[in-house]
């Protein structure tokens, strides 16, 4: 969840000529909803789309509507990407998230979005990510013996990482893509871990700063991955012989500096900063 504990997104109020206050300066994050992780032999999700935007005047008394994206359904045997969420109104340019991509299937390749969903089984390809909000999910590599190490998804921070078989029995998933940190003291908008099967030893992909973890199985022993943490964007982890496992929704926080002259969301206060933090759809109203 979001931290108000911030820093680098307070910001300066505006002033008039005449000495009053004028129009004033706010910063906003969007992030989208994650990509679900892939079905049987799944890749892992991708996170959703990540922008910031600082030091933007408003006039007073304007509208902004915020749309927070839902994560990716995982409870269907295609999975899902991401919903977008958008920030738009009166005086700005409307900035638009795009939702994670869901994770490649058994032999699929991940599928693209704000970041890329991971690889399915069988050599596949990571989805690709969208320049300015998130990176390429990771690579899955078979090899004999039909043992399988699936793609992470990709995250704002980074990609995803390969899925890895060595040949010998070794099987890893990759790891979700790391996440960044725009507005909190905790990463958000990682990638979800993919799937790693192995007889012999199979080590999941872990997912990164919000993202679930991938599904292993290591002989006839199966341990269940998880989905992506509500409102951080967050990749589902990858799924075996079941569905991928949900990402995790999107949110949006509007900061500016001073008490609060603005209505919408969640308002927190921390070092001369106010936050108006978004979990679900909203609107903020600046004062007139």
């Amino acid at each position: 969840m979001i931290s108000a504990n911030v820093s680098a997104f307070s910001i300066g109020k505006a002033v008039g000529r005449g000495g009053g206050l004028a129009p004033y300066a706010i910063n906003y994050m969007v992030v989208a909803g994650g990509g679900s992780g892939g079905f049987d032999l799944g890749g892992g999700g991708g996170a959703g789309g990540m922008q910031t935007v600082t030091n933007i005047t408003v006039q007073l008394g304007v509208t902004l509507t915020v749309t927070v994206g839902a994560g990716g359904a995982g409870n269907t045997s295609t999975g899902n990407n991401g919903s977008n969420s958008v920030l738009s109104g009166s005086g700005i340019s409307t900035l638009t998230s795009l939702g994670g991509g869901k994770g490649g299937k058994g032999n699929s390749s991940g599928f693209s979005g704000g970041s890329g969903g991971g690889a399915g089984s069988e050599n596949r390809s990571g989805g690709a990510g969208t320049s300015g909000q998130g990176n390429a999910g990771g690579n899955s590599q078979q090899n004999f013996g039909g043992q399988y190490g699936c793609g992470g998804g990709g995250g704002k921070g980074s990609a995803g990482v390969n899925g890895t078989n060595a040949g010998n029995g070794f099987t890893n998933g990759g790891d979700g893509g790391a996440g960044a940190y725009p507005l909190t003291g905790s990463q958000i908008a990682g990638g979800g871990g993919g799937i790693a099967f192995s007889n012999t030893s199979a080590t999941r992909g872990d997912g990164k700063n919000g993202g679930g973890n991938g599904t292993r199985r290591q002989g006839s022993t199966v341990y269940n991955g998880g989905g992506g943490s509500p409102n951080t964007g967050g990749g589902g982890g990858g799924g075996f012989n079941q569905a991928g496992w949900s990402g995790g929704s999107g949110v949006v926080q509007i900061s500016y500096a001073g008490p609060q002259v603005a209505t919408g969301g969640t308002v927190t206060s921390s070092g001369g900063t106010t936050f108006h933090t978004f979990t679900s759809s909203g609107t903020f109203v600046t004062s007139s």
